[in-house]
C-alpha cells in the first residue's frame, strides 16, 4: 500500500509539471491504490482515488478515444468493484455500464484484445444486476454479446478444422 501510494505522490508531481505526458500514469496508480484500498477494506478512500482515475481518463479519451477508452472502461469496472464491496450494487451496475459502453467501440474494432476486459464488465454488470433483482439492458448487451459470440464461432470453426493449420500447402 506505501508503495502504491508514494506512485501516486510521485506520478502527481509529475503529471503538475507535464500533464500531456504523466496524467496517463496518475490515472493508473490512482486505479491500483483504489484496488489495494479497497481490498483492505477501507471503502471510502478507494472510491476517492477511484474517481479521481475516472475523471482523469474520462478527459483523456475525450481528447483521444483510440488510446485512453479501455482504459477509462477498466477504470470504471475498478469503480464498479468498490461499489460491490460496499454492496452498493445499484451503483457498481451503472458503473459496469459505463465500462461496457466504453469498451464496446474498442471491442468492435479489435475483439481479440479486448475481449477478456469486455468478458469481465458484462459478468460484474450481469452479477450486480442479479442481487438487484433487475433486467440487464439488452440494448447495452447486444453489441458485446455479437462480437464475443463470433469470437466464440471463430474458435470453434478453428477448432473443428485443424487441417487449416497443418502447414501443408493441399
Amino acid at each position: 500500500l506505501e508503495n502504491a501510494q508514494q506512485a501516486v505522490e510521485i506520478r502527481r508531481k509529475l503529471a503538475d509539471a507535464n500533464p500531456d505526458a504523466f496524467l496517463p500514469d496518475l490515472a493508473m496508480s490512482l486505479n491500483n491504490l483504489a484496488i489495494q484500498l479497497s481490498e483492505l477494506g477501507r471503502r471510502q478512500e478507494a472510491l476517492e482515488n477511484v474517481q479521481k482515475a475516472v475523471e482523469i481518463r474520462r478527459k483523456l479519451a475525450e481528447a483521444n478515444p483510440d488510446a485512453f477508452l479501455p482504459n477509462l472502461a477498466m477504470s470504471y469496472g475498478t469503480l464498479g468493484s468498490v461499489f460491490t464491496a460496499s454492496d452498493e450494487h445499484d451503483k457498481a451496475a451503472q458503473a459496469y455500464a459505463q465500462g461496457i459502453e466504453a469498451i464496446t467501440p474498442c471491442l468492435q474494432a479489435i475483439p481479440r484484445a479486448f475481449a477478456g476486459l469486455a468478458t469481465k464488465l458484462v459478468s460484474d454488470y450481469l452479477e450486480a444486476k442479479q442481487k438487484l433483482d433487475e433486467e440487464p439492458d439488452k440494448t447495452l448487451l447486444m453489441p458485446v454479446e455479437q462480437v464475443l459470440q463470433t469470437l466464440q464461432n471463430a474458435a470453434n470453426d478453428q477448432a473443428l478444422s485443424p487441417e487449416q493449420n497443418d502447414g501443408s500447402d493441399g
